[in-house]
């Protein structure tokens, strides 16, 4: 389902994140608390690295890929509550 076709059935972007960690933190958070999700994965990176070596430099692989996590609208409240609890210092 394209990211138009969400917003149009109702969904809404919660967050985004880079970090995979991060990304399954939110997802299990959003689940344990009973929220449905959905998601769209975006990978930034040079996936043929030969000859970009310059280009590439300095690039982590694990952070390549941009998650965006969307929740229904009329869930956003609880998932902004249950987001800052899965974000928040262990």
């Amino acid at each position: 389902m394209s990211t138009l076709l969400l917003y149009l059935t109702g969904w809404t972007e919660l967050t985004v994140a880079v970090d995979p960690a991060v990304y399954d933190r939110v997802c299990r958070g959003l689940a344990a608390g009973g929220v449905s999700y959905r998601t769209r994965a975006h990978f930034s990176g040079n996936s043929d690295r030969s000859g970009h070596l310059l280009g590439s430099l300095g690039e982590r692989p694990q952070y390549q890929t941009q998650y965006n996590i969307f929740v229904k609208r009329r869930d956003l409240e609880l998932a902004k509550s249950l987001l800052r609890q899965a974000l928040s210092p262990q």
